[in-house]
């Protein structure tokens, strides 16, 4: 039935975020010494957690090379940083991405406004905040990226905001919220140049079987990203194929 879409599964985990499905290369193209187009390794405890109690201290640079530096020695491509987008938090991504950037490695922005699920206890902000401020983020820090990063403007949408359209019921919102974002980021890295994905913003698999249908899918350009915990390949493999 989808034969027309294809699709990218992201698997998060706490230490290990990997893109399962990428488009293939072609056979006469030499062999690659990856598996998949993106194999990335999340920092999430580290790069989000601490990043207002180590943010003014420089001794924590040695963790984040030391972190960066055993990602890149494991083959990753990318590196998966969760610090949050807010302006207090800035001088802490940019560190986490200046390392990442002598390791060779691409970044895979996984952060999020911290208002989105009140971190650091900051008030939450609407589904039209998020795009506005993220809108904003893009091209005021245009340098931060480059191109083959990818950038989540919403990891894990469904657990801030509004609520769980689950829960809510209100799905079509939670789609156009999607749409919406991926629209505007999408041309705002091609307004600075950047060749960067912004449409794998990963959800709950239970959440994308109710909100990723045939048109929403299509609307994020073909990628269906989930983060999904099974207890063994054959079970993801069903998943993955439902």
């Amino acid at each position: 039935m989808y034969k027309k879409i294809s699709a990218i599964v992201v698997i998060v985990g706490i230490v290990t975020l990997l893109v399962l499905l990428a488009i293939k290369t072609n056979s006469s193209q030499p062999v690659s010494a990856t598996w998949w187009e993106f194999q990335s390794i999340d920092t999430m405890k580290y790069s989000r957690d601490l990043s207002r109690e180590k943010l003014n201290d420089p001794s924590f640079n040695a963790m984040i090379n030391q972190q960066i530096k055993q990602i890149a020695d494991t083959g990753a491509t990318h590196v998966a940083i969760a610090t949050p987008y807010d302006e207090e938090f800035y001088p802490m991504l940019v560190r986490w991405v200046a390392s990442a950037r002598r390791n060779n490695l691409k970044v895979w922005f996984r952060g999020n406004w911290s208002g989105w699920e009140g971190w650091f206890n900051y008030p939450k902000i609407s589904r039209a905040e998020h795009i506005k401020k993220t809108q904003y983020f893009i091209k005021k820090h245009k340098d931060i990226f480059e191109n083959g990063d990818v950038f989540s403007a919403c990891p894990e949408c469904e657990n801030g905001g509004p609520g769980d359209p689950r829960r809510t019921g209100d799905i079509n919102g939670h789609r156009r919220f999607l749409i919406d974002e991926y629209n505007v980021t999408k041309r705002e890295l091609k307004a600075i140049n950047k060749n960067v994905a912004s449409n794998f913003n990963s959800m709950n698999g239970d959440v994308a079987r109710v909100v990723m249908d045939r048109d929403t899918t299509a609307a994020m350009d073909g990628i269906v990203a989930i983060d999904h915990y099974v207890e063994d390949p054959e079970q993801l493999s069903k998943d993955v194929s439902e």
